[in-house]
């Protein structure tokens, strides 16, 4: 049998270019752009940027100053969970937090890991209370649902906003935002 290279490596070539093509094809307009074009409209969301791999979604949100931190986040994962075909996703926050915003986390962030390590999460209003007098001009607010414990420090325009998990293991991301 005489098999001729030439048809060979097109055939090759041709059933390659099609294969990874339609893959990222879909990649781009099944997947990535359904999730942004849905981040992207959310209500206090000021930019969004998306990265998809193999069985992740990383999900980076800028929020504007007013956002509601724990409906944006939810939203997100909602928009995640159906729109992303089985991948996990990872959302991380982005604000724009002054260093002052950044020095009232500092100061409230031991209080506020005391109180979720040993699940006294009644004591966290009363925390963010205490925050906002020891810091005058500061907003201070906190919200809960079954997964995380939503933080936002308000002052001047600025805003600095995280997502904490209600499990314990996670507190070494605390610092940049990124829990799954």
């Amino acid at each position: 049998m005489n098999v001729r290279p030439l048809p060979v490596l097109l055939a090759f070539l041709v059933t390659a270019g099609l294969l990874f093509g339609g893959y990222f094809f879909y990649q781009a307009y099944a997947v990535h752009q359904p999730l942004a074009s849905g981040i992207a409209g959310l209500e206090g969301v000021a930019g969004a940027s998306l990265e998809t791999e193999r069985g992740l979604i990383t999900i980076r949100l800028r929020l504007g100053g007013d956002a509601d931190l724990m409906r944006v986040y939810r939203q997100a994962a909602q928009l995640a969970a159906e729109r992303g075909h089985g991948r996990d996703a990872v959302i991380t926050l982005d604000a724009d937090a002054s260093p002052e915003l950044e020095a009232v986390w500092q100061d409230l962030l031991f209080d506020l890991a005391e109180a979720m390590d040993h699940r006294r999460y009644s004591d966290i209003p009363r925390l963010m209370d205490l925050a906002a007098r020891r810091h005058p001009g500061v907003a201070a607010e906190a919200a809960m649902d079954e997964c995380r414990v939503y933080v936002t420090l308000r002052k001047d325009g600025a805003a600095l906003y995280k997502a904490l998990p209600l499990r314990g293991d996670g507190m070494e991301a605390w610092a940049n935002g990124a829990v799954r």
